[in-house]
């Protein structure tokens, strides 16, 4: 095994749900650097503002629409002969609110899009996944799944569950899929206004912070001990290290990505 690698081997199949948002994007680059095979699948509307990658195949599907996701996912499966790494993105928050002031009806779309949408395409992953010898599926979860904060009652609901399906996946899947999860702080992506494909807009770097105003940004990154929010590739090198050879002997496992906010 070759240490200084991050990420799969060269020619891993990886097809990536919701690979068009600012995590999506820097994990598909790392994937292309390693030359692996790439599908993404994401929104009509977050594939036309960030058109995949040359030699990446896109496809433009509602994660919601359980025929099409399971389809499109077959397709891409059998055409490969198998898929190596599952990677799931797709996620969406709503406006901030109480729990007794938050609509049932945001409450269903969060959970729709965020976990039921995972069991879908984990499902229809699941058979392509078992055809390789040495498969990874990744899962972006959350922080709030365990730092609960108030206002987020269906978000951290949804990551929570997104987490437990993780590790019985990864005990369903042993000992040839591997599944781990990636639990990040805030990222400065336009999932922090919705998300790309919910009316989220992609800003200029630092966008999120500006809006709180320059004394609580301040309260904000004194309580991060690296002292800024994350970036995307923050993230996506730590997904990139779970979907290789070199995170082998790790399954079931959460790492969290927060720049030491909180520590469990």
């Amino acid at each position: 095994m070759d240490l200084t690698r991050l990420g799969p081997e060269a020619g891993a199949r990886c097809l990536v749900l919701g690979g068009c948002g600012g995590i999506g994007r820097a994990y598909v680059s790392g994937l292309l650097a390693a030359s692996a095979r790439v599908a993404v699948l994401d929104l009509p509307a977050s594939i036309e503002a960030f058109p995949v990658p040359e030699g990446v195949e896109g496809v433009a599907v509602d994660a919601t629409d359980e025929a099409a996701l399971g389809s499109a996912i077959g397709r891409i499966g059998e055409s490969w002969g198998g898929i190596d790494v599952f990677a799931f993105l797709t996620g969406m928050n709503v406006t901030r609110r109480p729990l007794a002031e938050m609509p049932m009806s945001d409450i269903r779309k969060v959970l729709e899009i965020n976990l039921i949408s995972a069991f879908t395409a984990t499902q229809a992953a699941l058979p392509y996944l078992k055809r390789s010898a040495n498969a990874s599926a990744v899962y972006v979860a959350s922080g709030l799944h365990a730092f609960v904060e108030p206002g987020f009652s269906a978000y951290s609901a949804s990551k929570g569950g997104l987490v437990s399906l993780m590790k019985v996946v990864a005990k369903e899947g042993a000992p040839h899929l591997r599944a781990n999860a990636v639990a990040p702080g805030a990222v400065d992506t336009a999932f922090l206004t919705g998300g790309l494909g919910h009316g989220g807009q992609e800003g200029e770097p630092g966008a999120f912070l500006k809006q709180f105003g320059t004394e609580k940004a301040g309260q904000l990154l004194s309580s991060i001990p690296l002292g800024r929010i994350a970036e995307p590739d923050d993230v996506a090198g730590p997904m990139l290290f779970l979907s290789g050879p070199a995170s082998r002997y790790l399954t079931g496992q959460v790492i969290y990505v927060n720049g030491g906010r909180f520590a469990p």
